[in-house]
């Protein structure tokens, strides 16, 4: 190899990146710049359009000590990088870092493994599709974290696939078009621009082991944003938007307190899907934040809930633990809310073909009521002077009951029916029938 030819072309590349406002990653041991040399359409593998032909940059090759630094600099006609790591086996491609600086070019990645080991840096407006027709192709950071200028984005033609690594995202990271899949895992996510999903069935999976959300996430159009993921014992914390609009729906999973700031849902869905710790705040639901639900395994924990201006929190079959009601909280077709803890209704909750769950004792002195083939559950009285009315629903038993508490239920064509529970008839003498 050249070494001096080499040494003029790693300064002219780094000049480059540095009038574009980048200086490249660092890396932890020397490592050869290598640049692509013209403003030109190629793939990765065509050593010819790299600095360091015959090779093209692979960490190994053609010795095991060989190591790289990618640099996309060049500019001056709109180019495509196309990046099929599948072909180089199993374990893809592998550079120390990438640097993309240049304003005219987009990097193509059609399947495989890209791993910069010590970051990737995308300048503005500079963009990196995922083209693959499968969901594993990977773009992979070690160490460090792929960072995204204010104008660069990263985001889906083909089927989707997945961002491994700590992500700070001052530009945009998208999952466009319908039923494709984009997921960010394993490192940490910083977002000060916008993530986003969008079309019918696109999915944007924030599976990160953190979220910092200064910027905007957002889903829209049939689409879905799941915030964590699966993931429910980690943490994240938003100060900045979260909107659902157009039929989106955005799911918060993991562990999170409020404020939880700027969010609406404009024709969409907001979801609490993991834990959010309301202790000792307030959960404001209004006309601006527009309804939420709590879903599945979804949890919301102490403090008070208060709604206004149309909104109400729509059981979905989650859990209310330790929390004071002060709004409306109601369940529709095949949902359900669980009330568990020393809870507090001085609001309304309400139930209409799905199920309510009086899990524990708490006190009411608001309204309860179910209708229209609503179930309820009922392991614990509460008290309190507010009223409870159960119209046309069926009514587990599922704790234990005196004669003369059961007797005293506000049942209107309601059945009761033993479901697991007792009935402690002791010394008296049972008079309504149940079934």
């Amino acid at each position: 190899m050249n070494h001096r030819r080499l040494s003029r072309r790693r300064r002219s590349a780094m000049i480059a990146a540095t009038a574009l406002g980048w200086t490249g990653a660092a890396t932890s041991h020397a490592a050869t710049t290598a640049t692509w040399v013209a403003p030109a359409f190629g793939v990765w593998t065509d050593s010819s359009k790299w600095s360091t032909s015959p090779i093209y940059p692979q960490n190994g090759s053609p010795s095991p000590s060989d190591h790289y630094d990618a640099v996309i600099a060049a500019s001056g006609a709109a180019y495509n990088v196309a990046v099929n790591a599948s072909a180089a086996g199993a374990g893809g491609f592998t550079v120390d870092s990438l640097t993309i600086a240049s304003p005219d070019v987009q990097l193509s990645l059609s399947g495989g493994t890209f791993t910069a080991v010590s970051g990737i840096n995308v300048a503005s407006p500079s963009t990196i599709f995922f083209d693959a027709f499968s969901t594993t192709t990977l773009l992979r950071v070690a160490s460090g974290a792929l960072t995204l200028a204010s104008g660069a984005t990263i985001t889906t033609r083909g089927v989707g696939g997945t961002i491994s690594g700590n992500i700070v995202n001052n530009g945009t990271i998208s999952c466009e078009l319908a039923t494709r899949t984009l997921n960010l895992n394993g490192g940490s996510i910083l977002n000060n621009g916008t993530l986003r999903a969008s079309g019918t069935g696109a999915t944007l999976n924030l599976a990160g082991t953190s979220l910092t959300n200064h910027g905007t996430i957002n889903a829209d159009s049939l689409a879905t944003v799941n915030i964590i993921g699966a993931a429910t014992s980690n943490t994240w914390t938003s100060d900045g938007a979260i909107t659902a609009t157009n039929f989106g729906a955005i799911n918060l999973g993991g562990t999170f307190t409020l404020p939880v700031a700027a969010s609406s849902n404009t024709g969409g869905s907001i979801n609490i899907t993991g834990t959010l710790v309301n202790t000792p705040t307030s959960l404001v639901l209004n006309a601006l934040t527009g309804s939420w639900g709590v879903s599945g395994s979804g949890r919301m924990v102490g403090g008070t809930l208060a709604t206004s201006g149309g909104a109400t929190l729509i059981g979905r079959g989650g859990t209310l633990d330790s929390v004071n009601n002060l709004g409306d909280v109601s369940v529709t077709t095949s949902g359900g809310i669980h009330l568990t803890g020393t809870w507090t209704n001085s609001g309304t909750i309400s139930a209409a073909n799905g199920l309510l769950d009086l899990a524990s004792a708490g006190v009411n002195n608001g309204t309860i009521a179910t209708s229209a083939n609503a179930v309820v559950n009922l392991g614990a009285l509460p008290t309190g002077s507010g009223t409870m009315n159960f119209t046309d629903s069926t009514v587990n038993i599922t704790g234990t009951f005196t004669p003369a508490q059961l007797t005293n239920l506000p049942l209107h064509n309601s059945p009761l029916v033993l479901s697991g529970g007792t009935i402690d008839a002791t010394g008296t003498t049972l008079t309504r029938a149940c079934r």
